[in-house]
């Protein structure tokens, strides 16, 4: 991807993330306070989503700075500014999103978390450490190993993490 393409997907994907990032700071300052049941504002239930929607959306702006300095903000020339939906982002794109989609909406509540989220961390490492340029790409050992050790890593500490910092009891 060459360096105007990449300046207008980081704007398109700075902007995606900015809405993103205020639906989540909506969604948490509507959710209920649990003042009645006597919990401390900094207890209520949307707090920790808020901050995570505050540092995206200051990713996202951070993103779109960055881009609109590069020259990203401006219309594509040629196919337009979304060409790189049709190349190998495209499809990295597309695997991205469906193993996310398979983890949130399939393996999450059927089996337990740490399985679920070990299962996610592994496929998305191997697949992506696979779809590299050759060039780039790891062997397969390598690869596997990484994935595996990540997978382990992610599936311990997320768990861990929520339910003894955050006090989020998990599916």
């Amino acid at each position: 991807m060459n360096e105007r393409t990449m300046a207008r997907a980081d704007f398109l994907a700075g902007v995606v993330f900015a809405v993103l990032a205020v639906a989540v700071i909506w969604g948490s300052v509507t959710m209920p306070r649990l003042a009645e049941r006597g919990v401390h504002p900094t207890g209520a239930p949307g707090v920790v989503p808020a901050a995570l929607g505050l540092a995206l959306g200051l990713c996202a702006v951070l993103l779109v700075v960055r881009s609109v300095r590069a020259g990203g903000h401006r219309r594509g020339e040629g196919q337009g500014g979304v060409a790189w939906l049709v190349g190998s982002e495209g499809r990295r794109l597309g695997v991205a999103l469906a193993i996310t989609l398979v983890y949130a909406l399939v393996l999450v509540g059927t089996i337990p978390f740490w399985l679920a989220t070990m299962v996610f961390v592994f496929a998305f490492v191997a697949v992506f450490e696979r779809m590299a340029e050759p060039d780039e790409r790891p062997s397969l050992r390598a690869s596997l190993i990484a994935a595996v050790a990540l997978a382990v890593a992610a599936a311990a500490i997320v768990p861990l993490v929520f339910e003894t910092v955050f006090l989020v009891r998990l599916p």
